[in-house]
């Protein structure tokens, strides 16, 4: 089904689709290969971690998603990649 042409009315929505997908994937990168420092407010980040896997999913579901869900499946991997990591670092911390 994935191969099949969106019609010209969903455009505007699949749009905005891609919109969020690129907010939540674009992050400023490091000018010098520095190690990034630890966040200083974990529950703040798993709170934002959380929001972004809900909106994730939410793209998931829309019926507008065809012509960018490799794109959202490997930006939801990454995120869910980085939830793990993310508790793994808050258990070592505790």
């Amino acid at each position: 089904m994935d191969s099949l042409v969106a019609p010209p009315l969903s455009r505007p929505r699949q749009l905005a689709l891609e919109d969020s997908l690129v907010t939540l994937s674009t992050h400023p990168k490091p000018t010098h290969p520095a190690p990034a420092p630890l966040p200083a407010n974990p529950p703040a980040l798993q709170l934002a971690l959380e929001d972004s896997l809900v909106t994730m999913s939410t793209i998931l579901a829309s019926r507008f998603v065809a012509g960018i869900r490799s794109d959202v499946e490997k930006v939801e991997r990454q995120l869910s990649l980085f939830a793990e990591t993310l508790d793994q670092w808050v258990q070592v911390i505790a």
